[in-house]
């Protein structure tokens, strides 16, 4: 499974943050060659998209398939471990710059253009600091959870107006997009003057281009805010952090913040400062931190922050510059840990890795353990988590140490095995799999998609009154007609009734790659015990996208409610089982919508619906059905989803 991050639309902002330099203590090694290099990667990397052919990005744009992507970020990575080391020979230094210096002209070989319809937003941007030129920005349009956004980068005439263009392809429907401008010292867009969101500036956007957008910073009056940061994670010092600043009622990823800055090497007292818009009159602000494991915040595409903590620190500030402003975070991490004993019919498996994981594998940390004896002991860190949350934990072995899929002999959750995780260690987590048992299920796959097919599908047997995994395929590559599969499963004491969840990818490498469904496939009534089963034949045929989309009419207290976040569900009557959808995050107009992925036909639609008044108030849930079957014949359009007034005195809906 793919790691993904705790907050909606984060993984989001990894795309917008340039690389930006920061100081570095001396090192014994020179790392002058091997630092420009690394800058030149990621400037090979600006604005690339990942894609699997040209039709999915707009003309003007290059791109690359995820796995050449990935190829190029691991050389990167490299060299960025090599770079951050202070202990690093010569030899080891030349030997990673060329290295990447080869990698980057791989790279910019398999780049190639895209050819989908684009649209152009454009205008004209005019700016100075303080009464002082900027000499060069980065001007991103981006919607208000930052699930799309595009950028651009250009020098500024000095005494003047300066043109912009941002092209993308069009919109499945229309969104409210905002624009940020990050201005920079340097044409390597490294140095970092500020970042600022512009102030009432928002525009309808659809499939269809966009001229005269005016951002007019001409009279931008900017204070810097300073202080140290202090905290630690895990008893140690931080690699890196970074600080956002917000008006005290703002509520974070919903409403632009005002300002960050990027810090190495967060310890004892360490300084930093943030550039902000100045204020007509006096303002509350409030900091909030991210913690990360790399030297440099974001610096990696899928590296997840280890921590977010909010509301650290507050000031009042104006249209002077402010200093002394103390930032403290909590030493935030806790460990899960306990004992594993596992065996396959009295055999020793040779690598383990334990995955702890909730519901819906938004959250999940593990660790990997070498021939694990009985009673092996096992932990993970993690941070706290922001409310109390049931997790499971899934047992995955390995024939070597690669951790590959291709050598992974099985992939189960541990029944009856649950413990609830908010803000404290857990100890004593003992996983006994003394007694295990394997047996194999294998068949043949013929999945179509728009009745074309897959490049890779997983496969993951379900138990089927409690949905627990009982083991999954490596990536079926290609999933062609009638392709074999097999998955090993721990074998039962009594017969069970068991089905299938199909995932469809579309790149070869599974869960690497973007998904194009997930179906819960139950045309299929067998159960299992402790003998393999073959000749399993799995065939379905699902439908291409569609998009949902309505109108939510709501509200708190007799106010609109000001974050709506919807989640569609597909429900099979005939026996209650449901797939996730897709989910939309709404602020402060009521249209939204849903592009979810190929579906099978006759399946109801539901929708799980949360919303909350204001940053700190309760959260509430609701569940709401339209009466909409999907039939496979397009977009459904126009669905609305009215709940009413929810009463906070009551906790009712009106």
């Amino acid at each position: 499974m793919k790691k993904r991050f705790f907050m909606v639309g984060i993984l989001a902002l990894t795309g917008l943050l340039v690389f930006t330099a920061c100081p570095e203590p001396d090192q014994g090694s020179n790392m002058s060659d091997l630092k420009k290099e690394i800058q030149n990667a990621w400037d090979a990397k600006y604005n690339v998209k990942i894609a699997t052919n040209a039709s999915e990005v707009a003309e003007g744009y290059k791109w690359v398939t995820k796995p050449n992507m990935d190829t190029f970020n691991a050389v990167i990575k490299s060299a960025e471990a090599v770079r951050d080391n202070s202990s690093s020979s010569q030899s080891s230094v030349d030997t990673a710059t060329e290295t990447l210096k080869e990698a980057i002209v791989s790279f910019e070989n398999v780049k190639q253009a895209g050819s989908a319809p684009s649209i152009t937003l454009s205008g004209t941007i005019t700016i100075k600091n303080n009464g002082r030129p900027v000499p060069y920005v980065q001007i991103s349009a981006h919607d208000l959870s930052w699930n799309w956004s595009e950028k651009t980068r250009l020098p500024l005439r000095e005494n003047g107006v300066t043109e912009w263009s941002i092209t993308t392809t069009p919109l499945s429907t229309e969104m409210e997009i905002l624009f940020r401008v990050q201005a920079f010292s340097d044409d390597k867009y490294v140095n970092s003057l500020f970042s600022i969101d512009v102030r009432n500036l928002t525009q309808m956007v659809s499939n269809g281009s966009i001229s005269g957008i005016v951002i007019d910073l001409a009279n931008l009056k900017t204070i810097t805010l300073s202080g140290t940061i202090n905290g630690s994670y895990a008893g140690k010092p931080l690699p890196s952090a970074q600080i956002q600043v917000y008006r005290v009622n703002d509520i974070p990823f919903l409403i632009p913040f005002l300002g960050e800055v990027n810090i190495q090497k967060v310890g004892n007292n360490t300084p930093w400062s943030v550039v902000i818009e100045a204020f007509d009159s006096d303002t509350e602000i409030r900091f909030s931190v991210y913690g990360f494991n790399t030297s440099i915040p974001w610096e990696n595409d899928g590296d997840q922050a280890l921590f977010y903590q909010s509301n650290l620190a507050t000031a009042s500030v104006k249209n002077e510059n402010k200093s002394g402003i103390k930032i403290t975070f909590m030493d935030v991490s806790i460990t899960l840990s306990g004992t594993i004993t596992i065996k396959n019919n009295g055999q020793t498996i040779p690598y383990v890795e334990i995955i702890a994981h909730d519901a819906t594998w938004n959250w999940q940390e593990g660790t990997r353990l070498s021939s694990p004896v009985a009673n092996t002991a096992w932990s993970m860190i993690t941070q706290p988590l922001s409310w109390e949350k049931e997790i499971s934990f899934r047992v995955k072995g390995y024939a070597d140490n690669t951790y590959n899929p291709s050598s992974m002999l099985f992939s189960f959750d541990v029944k009856n095995l649950k413990r609830w995780l908010y803000n404290r260690s857990i100890d004593g987590i003992n996983i006994n799999l003394a007694e295990l048992k394997i047996i194999t299920l294998s068949g043949t796959i013929n999945i179509n998609y728009d009745d074309s097919p897959v490049p890779s599908i997983v496969l993951q047997a379900v138990e089927e009154n409690i949905l627990s995994i009982l083991g999954e395929t490596i990536p079926i590559v290609p999933a062609v007609n009638n392709t074999p599969w097999s998955m090993n499963i721990a074998a039962f004491d009594v017969d069970t009734d068991i089905r299938f969840s199909i995932y469809g990818f579309k790149g070869p490498n599974g869960w690497d790659d973007d998904s194009l469904f997930r179906l819960l496939w139950q045309d299929l009534d067998m159960t299992v015990k402790d003998q393999n089963i073959d000749n399993i034949n799995i065939t379905s045929n699902i439908s291409p996208p569609i998009t949902l989309s309505g109108t939510v009419n709501v509200t708190y207290d007799n106010e609109p409610a000001s974050f709506i976040y919807i989640e569609a569900f597909a429900i099979k009557e005939a026996n209650n089982s449901y797939y996730y959808l897709g989910a939309s995050s709404i602020g402060g107009y009521n249209q939204w919508s849903i592009t979810t992925q190929g579906q099978e036909v006759n399946t109801k639609l539901l929708f799980n619906i949360t919303g909350n008044k204001s940053a700190g108030q309760s959260i509430t849930f609701y569940n709401y059905d339209p009466n909409i079957m999907l039939d496979g014949n397009g977009d459904i359009p126009n669905i609305v989803l009215n709940l009413g007034n929810w009463n906070s005195g009551t906790e009712s809906w009106e």
